[in-house]
């Protein structure tokens, strides 16, 4: 799935079992890379890449799950250069066992990959003068984050919102009480944000604050 916007282009790819989205998110000639989960489909990922010359500058994990971070590896041996891969420091612990994770579920294992930096919240990445802003919305996990675009009013949400739902908090690794402020740091921004989601299909936050239950749940909205 490929769209256009004013300064950016997105292409979407569903990976593995669990249908998690990978992003390419490009302008001009270089591009970032979102949630490379699974080895085959990342490998695809970066022959997409390749065909069209792209350059990756970054790629980025929303979160420390196995079927967001287990293809990065993969996908950089087939550009046939590492462009670094960062992820929040919170969850470097869940992506140490991703691998474990994945065996546990699918019976097999994929060594996890090794971060090159480090995310808190607060940074921005900047492509062809495109700022994308790094948003820390603990709550599925410790690390997860948001990727904010403001000047496309487009937001990467991972696992922590999703059209017409919200990301798990019955993990060990979740928290009910982070996952409601997170989300309602969310709701507070432009609702004409469009947000593509870790799974599933996009939305805007306008749609999703009016139609999203568990949303409206969370965060106490009158029906």
């Amino acid at each position: 799935m490929e769209k256009r916007f004013f300064n950016i282009e997105i292409f979407r790819r569903e990976m593995g079992p669990l249908q998690t989205n990978a992003y390419i998110v490009s302008t001009g000639k270089v591009c970032m890379v979102i949630d490379p989960g699974f080895p085959k489909e990342s490998v695809e990922l970066a022959e997409y890449i390749l065909e069209r010359r792209l350059e990756v500058e970054y790629i980025i994990a929303t979160h420390g799950h196995f079927d967001h971070v287990l293809g990065v590896d993969k996908f950089r041996e087939r550009l046939g250069y590492k462009p670094k891969f960062y992820i929040h420091i919170d969850d470097l612990s869940l992506l140490a066992t991703a691998g474990d994770a994945l065996n546990r579920f699918f019976g097999v294992y994929v060594k996890p990959p090794k971060p090159d930096a480090y995310l808190y919240g607060g940074e921005k990445f900047t492509l062809n003068g495109v700022v994308f802003e790094i948003i820390h919305t603990p709550g599925h996990t410790r690390g997860s984050i948001c990727i904010y675009i403001e000047s496309e009013k487009i937001m990467f949400t991972g696992d922590t919102l999703f059209r017409g739902s919200i990301g798990r908090y019955d993990f060990p690794e979740s928290d009910e009480n982070l996952m409601r402020k997170s989300l309602q740091r969310i709701a507070n921004m432009d609702p004409e944000i469009r947000i593509f989601p870790g799974h599933g299909n996009e939305s805007t936050l306008n749609n999703e604050l009016e139609f999203n239950g568990p949303l409206r749940d969370m965060l106490g909205l009158i029906p």
